[in-house]
């Protein structure tokens, strides 16, 4: 039996508040990515299977009065998820609801994620940090700083944490 298609909400994650990686992708310049709902077909232990995997991900455009708008991005090995009934109901529904700037406030995140459950998608978001990822929750307090910070000081203090992060090589722990 095939694995079930399923997702996986950024905002709703252990990971969005703490993972250095993700503060990144939400300092980047205008547009700024506030929402992403990852879509796929996953095995057991996460990996992916032959349909492989994309976002949908929600942008401020900077345009007063809008909602931030949906963005589709889809990895160049996943082109053929678009071939299952499932992903073409996602799209015909996307295209309903997202197609227009009138329209744009029915394809919210909680409007995305209530629309893949009820065409049978599993939610896989990881809501509970694994214990392995203890190492990640001593940094948790650098990254919200990291997201409080202008624009212009962000990158490098994120570079700065990711440093941090890296694992010494034996020869580096040797002179230490």
């Amino acid at each position: 039996m095939p694995e079930p298609l399923s997702f996986s909400r950024a905002s709703h994650s252990w990971m969005y508040t703490i993972d250095p990686e993700y503060a990144l992708l939400l300092s980047a310049p205008r547009p700024k990515m506030v929402e992403e709902v990852m879509i796929g077909q996953y095995t057991e232990n996460n990996g992916l299977t032959e349909l492989g995997e994309f976002a949908v991900r929600w942008y401020e455009l900077g345009h007063h009065g809008h909602d931030p708008a949906p963005r589709l991005e889809i990895y160049s090995d996943s082109w053929g998820a678009f071939d299952h009934p499932q992903m073409q109901a996602l799209v015909a529904w996307m295209t309903e609801n997202a197609t227009s700037s009138g329209r744009r406030e029915r394809a919210t995140p909680d409007a995305l994620c209530a629309r893949l459950l009820e065409l049978g998608f599993v939610d896989i978001t990881p809501r509970e940090a694994p214990p392995e990822s203890e190492r990640w929750g001593q940094h948790r307090k650098a990254a919200l700083r990291i997201q409080a910070l202008p624009d212009s000081e962000r990158v490098d203090a994120i570079t700065r944490l990711l440093m941090k992060l890296e694992p010494k090589s034996p020869s580096t722990q040797e002179g230490s």
